[in-house]
């Protein structure tokens, strides 16, 4: 380790194997720019995870919903390597009282590992949902222009 890194956190970034690198490098981007060392950690790169000084959930597919006991809907893309991979890495995190940052699903995951549960599609299966038109206007013509 050189001098220059010997004080720099290291924070663990979470991706699947599969998962597109863009993401990964952009939050990774983002720990050098604010000081920190990012660390890759998938469910087959764990070997650094003991270094960590936080970690970084990350986006992605859908969470199976057998992790906040919910039905499988039809369609659905999930991730079984990676949910089991993150699930048991909260119990890591709240054993050592890491700091964490979730991102999307990242978060979706905090909030499962900590006995929550969620809506697979919100607008179809809460009464209270409003939709959020904002995220759904046009651009006017001269908006375009």
């Amino acid at each position: 380790m050189s001098v220059k890194s010997k004080n720099k956190p290291i924070i663990g970034i979470t991706r699947g194997v599969e998962d597109s690198a863009f993401p990964w490098l952009a939050v990774a981007a983002g720990v050098i720019l604010e000081g920190g060392i990012p660390q890759k950690i998938t469910p087959l790169k764990t070997d650094k995870l003991s270094k960590c000084a936080g970690i970084i959930l990350l986006g992605g597919s859908d969470i199976h919903p057998s992790f906040y006991r919910e039905e499988v809907q039809e369609g659905k893309v999930y991730n079984l390597q990676r949910d089991h991979f993150e699930y048991d890495l909260m119990g890591l995190i709240i054993q050592k009282h890491l700091p964490v940052l979730g991102i999307c699903r990242g978060m979706q995951m905090l909030n499962i590992a900590r006995g929550g549960n969620l809506y697979q599609e919100v607008d179809s299966q809460s009464d209270d949902f409003i939709a959020n038109t904002r995220c759904r206007r046009k651009l006017s013509p001269a908006a375009k222009s």
